[in-house]
């Protein structure tokens, strides 16, 4: 995967994956985690889930990696 160079110490995969409704997916805590692992192995390593509208309700975990 290609990457996109901000600064010399910041760096962001090509492709981002926007999780902004992941709370709304109704996916389970092993679908969340398939789908993180899917992401990784593809590369994507940089997830956008800014909630700015609904507090923090996307941005609360439900799986670790």
């Amino acid at each position: 995967m290609e990457r996109i160079r901000l600064a010399e110490d910041l760096t962001f995969s090509r492709i981002i994956h926007g999780s902004w409704r992941l709370a709304e997916w109704n996916y389970s805590k092993e679908q969340i985690l398939d789908l993180i692992e899917f992401c990784l192995e593809q590369g994507i390593t940089t997830f956008d889930h800014a909630d700015g509208a609904r507090a923090y309700a996307a941005a609360s975990p439900r799986a670790v990696v």
